[in-house]
This record gives structure tokens, sequence and C-alpha cells, in this order.
């Protein structure tokens, strides 16, 4: 479709079968026009955000390179930064950076189905059950990440923020430890049992069809070879 070649009815039918489109009157082409429009409005919205807080720190050139790049990295889940060693510690007080990094991070995992289910139920009045248990177990992980990092973390890494900061920064850290990978305080100084809920998440299953479950079983299998 980008480089302006139609698609054909053999490779119609494997995207539609790879993402479980069997809505008849969206064509498999349609709903790829569809993800990639949404994934610009989310990370373009993501980068000018972001660009409030970085470019009076970095410059307008810095700023809005680093702005865009840290949209796309935390909305694929990628996890990369490009801030040094710190990643975002620095900027785990600033509550448009770290909502913004959670919010994207949220979307980008939960895929391309929920958006359009969520899009859609508003006018159906009435969500998917697939799209219920996504937000269902979700919203569990992080509140109970949440809970785990300020109880584990008050007065270690969190010691010195305020009662806000804390649970903002503990907020964001239980949306980045599974896939994200981004830091908003000293991971290196974390309490054991921390460390230990980190191995219990990131080797917890992921629904299927959903961001997350295909960058586990891509990035995963890599990381045992």
């Amino acid at each position: 479709m980008i480089v302006k070649r139609a698609i054909t009815p053999r490779e119609n039918l494997i995207i539609a079968e790879s993402f479980s489109l069997f809505n008849r009157e969206e064509t498999a082409k349609g709903f790829v026009k569809k993800i990639l429009v949404w994934t610009f409005v989310f990370e373009f919205t993501g980068a000018l955000l972001l660009a409030t807080r970085f470019i009076p720190r970095f410059g307008w050139v810095d700023g809005i390179y680093k702005s865009v790049f840290h949209s796309v990295s935390a909305f694929c889940n990628a996890g990369f930064d490009i801030l040094g060693p710190d990643s975002l510690i620095g900027f785990s007080g600033d509550y448009i950076v770290v909502f913004t990094i959670s919010a994207l991070i949220i979307i980008g995992g939960i895929g391309f189905f929920i958006w359009f289910d969520i899009s859609s139920g508003f006018k159906r009045k009435k969500f998917s059950a697939y799209t219920k248990l996504v937000l269902i177990t979700t919203a569990v992980l992080l509140v109970s990440g949440t809970a785990a990092t300020l109880i584990l973390e008050w007065d270690n890494t969190l010691a010195g923020m305020s009662v806000a900061e804390k649970i903002s920064a503990s907020f964001a850290h239980s949306v980045s430890l599974r896939t994200a990978g981004f830091a908003f305080f000293d991971n290196a100084s974390m309490t054991d049992a921390l460390k230990l809920l980190h191995k219990t998440l990131i080797s917890s299953p992921v629904l299927p069809n959903t961001l997350l479950s295909t960058k586990r079983l891509t990035v995963n299998p890599l990381k045992s070879l």
C-alpha cells in the first residue's frame, strides 16, 4: 500500500486472517489504513505533548527529535530512550511527561482491535467481551503494580518525592515494567521484592491480538538465541 501497489486477493485474505478480520464490509486494505491513521494521530499527539517539556530543556531541534522518538518508542512499547543512563528519572515529577508516556504505552499495548471496538462501542453502547477482558485485565495489573511499587519503594527509591510524585512515578513504573522498559526511578536500587515482582509480570502471559503479544512472540525467542 505504501509503494502504491494494489493488495492482491491472496494478500487481502492473509491480512484478514492474521487480524481475524471477518467483517465483510471492510477490506484488509481499509483496515490497515485505519491502523496507520490512528497510529499517526496517537504518536503525533504524544510528540506534541512531550515537546512542551523537551523543547524548553533541550532546544528546538533536539527537543522535537526527542519528543518524536520517545512518542514512537512508547507507543510501540519498544522501551528505547535517548536521554542517557538516567532515562526518564529526571521527569518523574513532571506529570505531562509521565502520563503522556504512560498513555502511549497503554494505548499502543492494548492493540488495534480494542481501539476500534471502543470507538464504535460508544455508538453501540456496548463493548465486546474481548475488549472488556483486555481493559479489566489491564486495569487490575496497573492498579496492583502501582500499589505494590508504592508499598515496596516508599522509603527506598521513592524517598524524597512528594506523595503525588510517588504515586505518578509508581503508576508510570507499573505501566512500563512489563514491556516498555523506561525508568522513572533508579531501578538498580529497587528492593528485592519489587525485582521479584518484575520477573513475575514480565513472564506473565499476554492476551492475543495485542501489540504486547506480537512483541512477546517475536522478541522473547530472540532473547534465547
